[in-house]
C-alpha cells in the first residue's frame, strides 16, 4: 500500500462517485473540509459525528440526508454555516441533529427532522 501525503479530506474529495460519507470524531476545521465541495454532484448522504460543519456545506446541493451527531457544543460559526446552507440544499428531505446548544429550534419547512 502506498501512503498518500494528501489530507484525508482531499483524498475523499477525489472520489467523484461517492454518494455517502460519515466523518466521525475528526479534527478538521470547517475550512479544511472545503474540498468536499468537489462532491457536490454525487454526495447525497452526509453524517458528521463529532465533526465540524463544512464551510462549503451550501455547495453540496444534492444532499438528501444530513445528520449532525455530536458530543460537544457547536463550534463558533457552525450555526451560521448551517443556516446559510439550508436554503441551497433543495434536495434535503432528512435532517437529524442532536448538537448541544440546539443549533436551530425546529427544522426548516419541508424537511423531516428527527
Amino acid at each position: 500500500m502506498i501512503a498518500s501525503t494528501l489530507p484525508v479530506a482531499l483524498q475523499v474529495a477525489q472520489l467523484p462517485r461517492l454518494s455517502s460519507l460519515c466523518l466521525d470524531s475528526c479534527s478538521y476545521t470547517p475550512a479544511s473540509l472545503g474540498a468536499l465541495s468537489r462532491l457536490s454532484g454525487s454526495l447525497t448522504h452526509l453524517q458528521l459525528v463529532g465533526a465540524c460543519v463544512p464551510a462549503t456545506l451550501s455547495t453540496l446541493t444534492n444532499l438528501q440526508s444530513l445528520s449532525l451527531w455530536d458530543s460537544r457544543p457547536p463550534e463558533e460559526g457552525d450555526e451560521a454555516v448551517l443556516s446559510g446552507a439550508l436554503p441551497h440544499l433543495r434536495q434535503l428531505s432528512r435532517l437529524v441533529s442532536d448538537l448541544r446548544g440546539g443549533m436551530f429550534a425546529s427544522a426548516p419547512t419541508g424537511i423531516a427532522a428527527e
